[in-house]
């Protein structure tokens, strides 16, 4: 039994509808097979999505199956991201480098598909381990069963991701430099904080400890990550130094690393003026390595020397735009920017800041005076 579709060509013009045929052999009749109509449905431009449903639903009750008004979803699973999340996976081949590492080290669980499931996780909703658990009864995931996964081997996976580290990025950014032929000169360094909930330390030495907070939390311990990515913004690897860690202690500890680990040989280092100091700059020339850096105009004399000889030659008219100037210096290249906008803003800041500290001034004369605390510069009342 099948739908077929009939044109027939009438005084009007040409019409197509659709009938419902069987074919059936009758050597009597005929050696071919031969068609016969079950049943007219009617012309094809006719018939609306509402008719095509009942007709499917009154042959399903006929035959006693379930029709589409009985149907119901028992349980529904998300797909979607996380199977493009996977294909990514595969097509970068992180997961056959570390199942390669994993094989060396004899591990008995599926240490790759736990570590996959984390990262999806983290970059779809980010959870805790538990919570990650939970989060699986409802995503659907290619390659994994929930009942395989078990809490204690995702501690296991991520304690065997810091014991391997140095390994395992170095072999993933190989990777992902030679898919998209990549040649490493120039990388960019920053540096972020993430503070923790809790006091109980584990060991003696925990990195966890107060320090700058870019969360806004003092009052929490935090550690201090430092990464490093190419020109286009693929990783290569990443730092993590105690919580108290000034950001330009960093840069010796990153550059060394650049070095003897992925063999950068020449290369410009592009970092914040954060983790700007001389000694730093030294060490970089030291090891032959260019950098790109901000430059505190009030912290450098030779900076301010330079702006002092450059300035006449700016047009500080807002007309003008942006401008700069180069110049060079004992192998060093000073570019000297200046863009009337952000002059514009930045006497507002100053002058914005300039009026708070004489609020705060006048506001704390007031309330000596309200707490009857003079300073002696008003004379007494004269006595009756």
């Amino acid at each position: 039994m099948f739908v077929r579709i009939v044109k027939s060509k009438q005084k009007h013009g040409t019409y197509h509808s659709v009938q419902i045929v069987e074919s059936y052999r009758d050597p009597r009749k005929s050696e071919y097979p031969i068609t016969r109509i079950l049943g007219h449905v009617g012309q094809v431009d006719r018939i609306t999505d509402r008719d095509v449903d009942n007709i499917i639903n009154g042959i399903c009750k006929a035959m006693g199956r379930p029709t589409s008004s009985d149907a119901s979803l028992e349980c529904t699973r998300d797909f979607g991201h996380a199977f493009a999340l996977i294909e990514i996976w595969k097509h970068l081949k992180i997961g056959t480098i570390l199942k390669q590492k994993a094989k060396e080290n004899g591990q008995t669980f599926d240490l790759e598909a736990h570590i996959r499931l984390m990262v999806v996780n983290r970059l779809c909703d980010p959870t805790s381990k538990l919570g990650l658990l939970q989060w699986l009864e409802g995503v659907y995931l290619p390659g994994i069963r929930r009942e395989d996964v078990e809490y204690h081997h995702l501690l296991r996976a991520m304690d065997w991701l810091i014991d391997h580290k140095e390994e395992l990025e170095k072999r993933i950014a190989n990777r992902l430099l030679t898919l998209f032929d990549q040649e490493v000169d120039l990388v960019f360094y920053d540096i972020t904080s993430s503070y923790f909930e809790g006091d109980q330390s584990i060991t003696s030495d925990d990195i966890r400890r107060y320090g700058y907070s870019r969360d806004h939390r003092p009052d929490r311990r935090q550690v201090v990550i430092g990464v490093v990515m190419t020109r286009d913004g693929i990783p290569l690897c990443h730092h993590v130094f105690h919580g108290g860690t000034p950001d330009k202690s960093t840069v010796r500890e990153v550059v060394s690393d650049l070095k003897e680990r992925f063999g950068l040989k020449r290369v410009v280092f592009v970092g914040d003026r954060g983790m700007l100091s001389e000694e730093n700059l030294e060490y970089l020339l030291e090891q032959g390595l260019g950098f790109i850096v901000c430059h505190r105009l009030r912290r450098n004399n030779e900076i301010r020397e330079l702006i002092t000889t450059t300035h006449e030659s700016l047009d500080t008219d807002p007309q003008a735009g942006e401008q700069y100037r180069e110049e060079e210096r004992e192998g060093v290249k000073f570019v000297v920017a200046y863009d009337p906008a952000v002059a514009k803003l930045v006497r507002k800041s100053l002058d914005v800041r300039r009026l708070h500290r004489e609020h705060d001034k006048l506001k704390g004369r007031m309330l000596d005076l309200g707490n009857g605390h003079d300073d002696g510069s008003q004379k007494e009342p004269p006595s009756r």
